[in-house]
């Protein structure tokens, strides 16, 4: 779900992850605030961490982004043959510009809107599975 960025992924917002194994590839974030206009936005891969029962990505703003942070999405799985999953996703940025800056409150509503459709979709996709 996570490495391959489904549970990222949602129809107003693309999460493109190439190859985890590669730092050196971005990360790319597409966003559509408006019909058939998109916002492409490169980040850096700085983790992945895999244990038998959890996974984390995180990954920075690349030097052109619009904003300047980090973000970790965390899956755990709580209890072997319970069915029960923790889902954590940690961010934090803070404009890089002057445009970022007059567009910070839609750009913290949108933060917001990707934590709750992420939540949302990883749940229905642990139901499925």
């Amino acid at each position: 779900m996570i490495r391959s960025g489904r549970a990222l992924s949602h129809n107003w917002c693309e999460f493109f992850v190439p190859r985890l194994e590669d730092r050196s590839v971005p990360i790319v974030v597409a966003q559509s605030p408006f019909p058939f206009f998109w916002l492409l936005m490169a980040s850096k891969l700085l983790f992945v961490e895999e244990k038998r029962d959890r996974v984390s990505i995180g990954w920075g703003t690349a030097d052109r982004h619009f904003l300047q942070g980090e973000e970790v999405v965390s899956v755990e799985w709580d209890k072997p043959g319970s069915g029960d999953v923790t889902m954590q996703i940690t961010s934090f940025s803070k404009p890089r510009g002057l445009l970022a800056w007059v567009a910070m409150p839609y750009v913290v509503l949108m933060q917001r809107k990707f934590v709750r459709d992420s939540l949302r979709k990883t749940s229905n996709l642990c139901r499925s599975t």
